[in-house]
């Protein structure tokens, strides 16, 4: 079943770049068209010096109802919202961007809840746990922050940035003052959860956020990138006997609620 583009259409736009590998147009679009809603996601590939100038035109169109948004576009996006709902609010990135019926636009993010309904629906808990998150983007913010609320004990980002990573785990740390947030503080080998929320992998299937030694059976391992056949990660810890959960697995965990909050 599909919709029929009209004139009446209300369009979404994914923003992302690349954009090849991402999954909601067609989710989502399959979606709507169940729902019987007229309203169509396009994947557009922006470039990071393009980003401003094209959300700033389509914000002007009229049949624009709002925005989807991935890597590496999460923070540059909140700049675009008038209301950061508490999701954009407590991690300072947006997956999801959407026009109210007064023009105004609210901002949202689902990466935390989807990863967190992934571990959910495969039985893995956080409670008590020792977590090394790689890359403190828009995703790691929001991935930190839902596992923080489920009872994470300490989280230690990981980026190619330090100032970065110390700037996240500061800003973090107040709004989830339960858990421990320090840079680097957790070790892969001591870790629990092991969290891939970088771009690494997404255009080079074989490569690893970081070279990992065999890892305990009791360790989760995740990875938000989504491959055909899986990422190196995801691959070294089914090696391992671990269990995991990758990008797909946390895709599918956030479309009910994206499908909520754009209707």
């Amino acid at each position: 079943m599909s919709n029929m583009i009209t004139g009446h259409t209300r369009v979404y736009f994914m923003l992302g770049h690349p954009v090849a590998q991402v999954k909601t147009p067609q989710i989502f679009n399959a979606m709507l068209a169940e729902a019987g809603i007229d309203s169509v996601v396009i994947a557009l590939d922006v470039k990071p010096e393009n980003f401003a100038e094209t959300v700033r035109s389509l914000k002007k169109v009229d049949n624009v109802a709002g925005f989807f948004v991935t890597i590496p576009h999460k923070i540059t996006m909140m700049e675009f919202a008038d209301t950061l709902l508490p999701g954009s609010h407590r991690t300072g990135a947006t997956n999801a961007l959407r026009r109210e019926a007064d023009g105004r636009w609210s901002a949202d993010m689902f990466d935390g809840a989807g990863f967190l309904n992934a571990l959910e629906k495969k039985s893995m808990s956080v409670t008590g746990k020792r977590i090394r998150i790689y890359g403190a983007g828009g995703a790691g913010m929001a991935i930190a922050v839902a596992l923080a609320d489920a009872g994470a004990k300490e989280i230690g980002f990981v980026d190619p940035s330090h100032d970065k990573a110390l700037t996240v785990s500061s800003q973090l740390q107040q709004h989830c003052p339960t858990t421990r947030f320090e840079v680097n503080a957790v070790k892969w080998e001591d870790a629990d959860v092991i969290i891939n929320a970088s771009p690494v992998g997404m255009k080079d299937a074989s490569a690893m956020p970081e070279v990992l030694g065999t890892l305990s059976p009791d360790t989760l391992v995740g990875d938000v990138i989504i491959r055909p056949n899986g990422t190196a990660l995801i691959a070294h810890a089914k090696a391992c006997g671990c269990k995991w959960v990758d990008g797909a697995d946390m895709h599918s965990g956030q479309m009910a609620a994206l499908m909520k909050f754009f209707n």
